[in-house]
């Protein structure tokens, strides 16, 4: 984990960063199966604050089972209660070696990609 991930995710949940972390974890053995991390910035092109998801793990063993699909949506609940209505994916580099898979994901999920004018 690099330096300062532990502080930010401290500063999440302390409600002194802005934006999110969610967690899905399985109650029986408290097993950590995935995590999403939500920042809240303001853009003139968003016409305000909006969201970004700029991390979304779900443990291998886990995956295609809709724990990121209910990260995803959880993520969007957040997003309505605080009245933000934009909110977009930061996707790894197209040399990531699942970059299509992730990419699919994501539109799957109804995320449309940001192409330049």
């Amino acid at each position: 984990m690099p330096d300062g991930a532990e502080t930010l995710c401290e500063r999440f949940i302390n409600g002194d960063a802005a934006g999110t972390i969610l967690v899905a974890a399985a109650e029986t053995d408290e097993l950590l199966l995935g995590v999403l991390t939500l920042s809240i910035q303001e853009a003139l092109r968003a016409g305000g604050p909006y969201a970004e998801i700029q991390e979304l793990w779900v443990q291998v063993a886990f995956r295609s089972r809709g724990i990121g699909q209910a990260l995803i949506y959880a993520a969007e609940v957040y997003c309505r209660e605080r009245g933000i209505e934009y909110v977009e994916v930061g996707l790894p580099g197209e040399g990531f070696s699942e970059f299509s898979r992730t990419a699919g994901f994501y539109e799957k999920a109804g995320f449309e990609p940001i192409r330049p004018p």
